[in-house]
């Protein structure tokens, strides 16, 4: 229930399964489970679909982006691999 210091942002290049990339960037602390804002996600342009298995989340031109399966306990999981880091990029 307490707090966590911020140690910074950071932008990370990350395959999200489809082989593209996808430039996410992250508020830095000591966790082992980053957390996703979905009125973050709709905030930048794109758009979320939630049933009771999975979250989709749609570009613009309704290009699936980013996939999450529902786990039990109730999480929506999404496993993304990290790429070499963007040119000029912090």
């Amino acid at each position: 229930g307490g707090t966590l210091p911020n140690l910074g942002q950071k932008t990370l290049n990350l395959d999200p399964g489809s082989g593209e990339n996808a430039e996410v960037t992250f508020q830095i602390a000591k966790v082992t489970r980053p957390l996703m804002s979905g009125g973050l996600i709709c905030d930048n342009g794109f758009n979320i679909s939630v049933d009771k298995d999975k979250a989709i989340v749609r570009d613009k031109l309704d290009k699936e982006v980013l996939r999450f399966i529902r786990k039990n306990g109730g999480l929506y999981i999404a496993k993304m691999r990290l790429k070499a880091p963007f040119v000029g990029r912090g």
